[in-house]
């Protein structure tokens, strides 16, 4: 349950305007639903039991949340307000400031918008936040790599989300200063067990030391600075991690980041 709590979003503190994250009627116990997952299935026709096919997420997780402020807010800081937090284009990052939640991160845009008034003066605002993911962030873990490509770079990345059967998949940015055997970067995850000389590969298409790439493994998006056929120049092994320690072995001359997100299942 947070109340009467500040908080952070789109880089913006909250304390500025005086207003704090509470629920005008609080109870001892509240409930939020942030996990409903689908459970896939399969069965053929005479068999008597079902076969597991997955689990997936359907809906974006929507929560209610009231912004107070103990004194009357004003119209133009109201305006201010309002457009601080309804509507922004994407999503933006929302931090608690609370003790077991300061750690986290979560992705939200604000909507559906209500006024609070109490003897007629507006003292703050109910808006519904809809969430990219059941899960909030953690601090991500990061390698930076500097090589010269001479030789393999070997380096351990702990990936301890809360998600002990699926894969996470990192963002990986590089700039390459040259090719190496017809490639700008390999990436191979040999902790990966299910496929250790998986490589994650970019041909020596790139324009080497002005293009700097970025992929986002999970979203399958791939940008850089120079326009182009980015997928056509990638092997299309998305870099993926298991729970745990990874070693990956990476080859490049250049400079690459590799940045695993942390997947915390703790609600809101």
């Amino acid at each position: 349950m947070l109340t009467a709590t500040t908080f952070t979003y789109d880089g913006v503190y909250s304390g500025q305007y005086g207003m704090i994250i509470a629920e005008i009627n609080t109870e001892n116990i509240q409930e939020t639903t942030p996990f409903a997952p689908v459970i896939r299935t399969t069965k053929t026709p005479k068999a008597k039991r079902f076969s597991f096919a997955g689990i997936e997420y359907e809906e974006m997780p929507r929560f209610q949340i009231s912004f107070m402020c103990e004194e009357p807010i004003p119209d133009l800081i109201r305006r201010e307000i309002l457009t601080w937090l309804v509507a922004r284009n994407g999503f933006k990052k929302l931090q608690i400031h609370q003790p077991e939640y300061d750690d986290y991160l979560y992705n939200c845009i604000f909507e559906e918008t209500r006024i609070i008034f109490i003897s007629g003066a507006c003292h703050g605002f109910i808006l519904t936040a809809t969430f990219d993911s059941p899960y909030c962030y953690g601090r991500p873990r990061k390698k930076i790599i500097k090589s010269d490509g001479t030789e393999e770079v070997e380096v351990i990345l702990i990936n301890e989300s809360d998600m002990p059967d699926e894969y996470v998949y990192p963002f990986v940015k590089f700039k390459a200063n040259g090719f190496i055997d017809g490639k700008s970067i390999s990436i191979v995850n040999s902790s990966d067990i299910a496929d250790p000389h998986r490589a994650f590969e970019f041909t020596d298409d790139i324009t080497p030391e002005l293009e700097e790439i970025e992929v986002d493994n999970e979203l399958k998006i791939i940008t850089s600075n120079i326009p182009g056929d980015h997928l056509g120049k990638f092997n299309k092994n998305w870099l993926r991690l298991i729970r745990g320690p990874n070693k990956l072995k990476i080859r490049i001359d250049g400079e690459c980041t590799v940045e695993c997100p942390q997947y915390v299942k703790i609600g809101f």
